[in-house]
């Protein structure tokens, strides 16, 4: 089985599409990790303070 983990800088919402400024860059990640998911995809989210990294195992 894959694996993804997405090692992400916190926001305001765990996928930081809310508010009345959203980037459409993050509209369109969280709807491939939500179609990544559909298709059996493990999919990790973490949080960190100065990170951004995708890791696929």
């Amino acid at each position: 089985m894959t694996t993804i983990t997405v090692y992400d800088p916190p926001m305001c919402c765990a996928t930081g599409v809310c508010g009345a400024d959203v980037d459409q860059q993050l509209i369109t990640f969280a709807a491939d990790l939500d179609w990544l998911k559909s298709q059996g995809v493990t999919v990790r989210l973490i949080q960190h303070e100065k990170l951004l990294l995708l890791r696929v195992t």
